[in-house]
């Protein structure tokens, strides 16, 4: 198992439909700059139907190769529908927020070089009770 943990600097959300699908919430996500100028970037899919949840797998994280500073890991993450609401909520109303992701050590073959994603938290730092950010 392999984990990292971010702080998001900024997000965006956008609502479709196609004609043929049900409607989608999608958030992206993008971190601080990290140490040597890498950043994440993950796209969170708040979905009906999750085609990793049969694996009991969320999604994949694509590592780019250490060698590459200044360089973006991606991440996808299929999300249930329902916790749309809760996602939002946090990343709107709260500061910092932080993006957890564990992953499998193991290579997926699909997409290549990538690791399947087990585990997601999105999370805030230690409040005292009834503190809203303004």
């Amino acid at each position: 198992m392999a984990f990292f943990k971010f702080k998001i600097e900024s997000y965006k959300v956008t609502s479709y439909q196609y004609s043929t699908w049900d409607f989608t919430n999608e958030i992206k996500v993008l971190s601080e700059v990290m140490p040597f100028g890498a950043r994440y970037s993950a796209q969170l899919i708040f979905e009906k139907d999750n085609s990793y949840q049969s694996d009991n797998r969320l999604g994949y994280v694509k590592l780019p190769p250490a060698s590459k500073p200044g360089s973006i890991t991606e991440i996808v993450v299929e999300c249930n529908k329902e916790n749309f609401p809760g996602f939002y909520q946090i990343l709107s109303t709260e500061k910092p927020v932080y993006l957890f992701i564990a992953y499998e050590d193991k290579l997926a073959t699909k997409p290549a070089n990538s690791h399947f994603i087990f585990q997601m938290q999105l999370s805030t730092d230690t409040e005292l009770p009834g503190d809203f950010e303004k």
